[in-house]
């Protein structure tokens, strides 16, 4: 589930949080992602977190510390909270992650640096928008 759906993200204070049904209204259901396929070896809870949404503004790598799955040819699933799902096929090679099976450690959070591009972007700019 999209990390900024559900709960305030105090983690993040520049971005907003979608808590009440009434959040909605600025970005808009058919733009927010709810849900996303999330890579195996990252599922540790069922948040997909951005961990640095920077990279929108400087052009820089961002970060996140769940990782977007690369299935159905190189896409990941998005379901949006006005009830339509698309397919977003990555742009960047960098994005298609093989699974490895590894553990992953619950209370060791794991940042993956998102290459800086239009992928990362897309997916800010489906999970929130700016508040200041």
């Amino acid at each position: 589930m999209n990390g900024f759906v559900g709960i305030s993200a105090g983690w993040e204070t520049d971005w907003a949080s979608y808590v009440e049904l009434s959040d909605l209204a600025n970005l808009g259901p058919v733009k927010l992602f709810a849900f996303i396929d999330e890579h195996p070896d990252s599922i540790n809870d069922g948040w997909f977190m951005f961990a640095n949404s920077g990279a929108l503004d400087n052009g820089g790598d961002g970060d996140w510390f769940n990782l977007p799955a690369s299935y159905h040819g190189g896409a990941c699933d998005l379901s949006f909270a006005d009830g339509h799902s698309e397919s977003h096929k990555w742009a960047d090679p960098a994005m298609l992650k093989p699974v490895l099976k590894t553990d992953y450690i619950f209370d060791q959070p794991q940042v993956h640096t998102a290459p800086a591009g239009p992928d990362y972007q897309n997916m800010m700019q489906h999970a929130s928008y700016r508040t200041k």
